[in-house]
């Protein structure tokens, strides 16, 4: 006789649908490598503790904008249910509590009434006050059931009771206490309408501008502004870069440096030309300088971008040239063809070769002896 085959097991929330099929088209980007995933994608593969650990960090973000006081964490069991307090001033005042439910599937009226028991019975023995706003946070937010509870709280208390009541191994009961009839009063007449929940959109909306968001999601998307209008005429904090140049064109013209006037290159296609592509260049990028300290203000991701190109440029800064200007061209040229993709905001699609030529400037404008464009000696060329 054929063995009798087993039935399926059956899912752990039945009364929940599936999540959508993903069915938007992929992108250029995607078909090269790979599909990308949203945020809401990512902290759903989390696990419990690293979930939790995402809540308490949107709070304390939520502390920065100024919506609570403090925030308490209590990692591990023996919170009583109250996984993250959020206090509008400190623990004397005001609280929200955030309840985070780490589950494959959004929540239903059974998950839920275990901590709600946990909210009565705690409240009743005053070891903590009743907090202003219950929140349940879960990585699939509420399914449709505890989602229509939730819209009317005046039915939690009679089926918290029913539920309560059961006589059932592992149910509420054993897991906490009997409900006796002093307790039942106060279920009975608890306000449940401070239960509701955060929705998962929500909170990654209220992070995206934020620190924790870049470390925790990643920085795709990020646009840096229009460049400002340069000035007509060099501004103190470019003199070191300019005046570099200036000797350089000098060199290449065969006159002294203070010869190198505007007017001379002005008049000077090919020199004009640099001149103004290199201002250009370097008030790039000074700007993705200031673009990254602001961004990323703890990385120094910019230092470590200039540092590359300068090691990529130093071989073309080390050859020998006729004239400074020659050994300009080289060295900017040689910089926009650096291979940088191993560094993050290359990466990010925020790095132009304009930003490597003007990195070129940069370097010769901090006058520290790395880079200069002059190939003369500067007594011979003071001769």
């Amino acid at each position: 006789m054929a063995a009798k085959k087993k039935a399926p097991a059956k899912p752990q929330h039945e009364d929940v649908p599936p999540p959508p099929t993903y069915t938007r088209p992929p992108t250029n980007y995607e078909l090269i490598f790979g599909e990308s995933y949203t945020p809401l994608d990512r902290l759903r593969i989390w696990d419990e503790d690293r979930f939790e650990a995402y809540v308490h960090e949107w709070l304390y973000a939520m502390k920065r904008a100024g919506k609570y006081g403090k925030i308490v964490w209590s990692p591990g069991s023996g919170d009583k249910g109250r996984d993250v307090r959020a206090y509008v001033t400190d623990e004397q005042g005001e609280w929200d509590n955030y309840q985070c439910k780490h589950y494959k599937n959004a929540l239903t009226p059974g998950d839920a009434w275990l901590e709600l028991a946990k909210l009565c019975l705690y409240t009743f023995q005053k070891v903590f006050r009743k907090p202003r706003k219950y929140y349940f946070v879960a990585p699939f937010d509420l399914g449709p059931d505890l989602s229509t509870l939730v819209e009317s709280p005046e039915k939690f208390n009679a089926l918290l009771i029913k539920e309560w009541e059961k006589d059932s191994k592992g149910g509420i009961a054993s897991k906490l206490v009997p409900l006796d009839a002093a307790l039942r009063k106060s279920v009975e007449e608890f306000d449940f309408r401070i239960v509701t929940f955060k929705p998962q959109r929500e909170i990654v909306e209220e992070i995206e501008d934020t620190e924790f968001y870049k470390r925790t999601f990643g920085c795709g998307g990020l646009v840096r502004p229009p460049l400002d209008p340069i000035p007509d005429a060099p501004a103190p904090e470019e003199g070191n870069y300019v005046q570099a140049l200036r000797v350089a064109f000098a060199e290449f013209l065969g006159v002294e440096a203070e010869d190198a006037t505007d007017e001379v290159i002005g008049g000077n296609p090919a020199l004009n030309r640099f001149y103004k592509v290199s201002r250009e260049c370097f008030y790039k990028a000074e700007q993705l300088y200031r673009f990254g300290r602001d961004t990323f203000p703890t990385s120094h991701c910019f230092e470590d971008l200039q540092e590359q190109v300068y090691v990529g440029i130093l071989a073309a800064a080390s050859s020998r040239y006729d004239h400074g200007f020659a050994k300009a061209m080289a060295v900017t040229a040689e910089a926009g063809k650096l291979q940088l993709g191993n560094h993050f905001l290359v990466g990010l699609k925020l790095v132009e070769v304009r930003d490597c030529h003007g990195i070129c400037h940069q370097i010769v404008n901090s006058n520290d002896g790395r880079l200069d464009w002059a190939v003369k000696p500067k007594e011979a060329a003071n001769a």
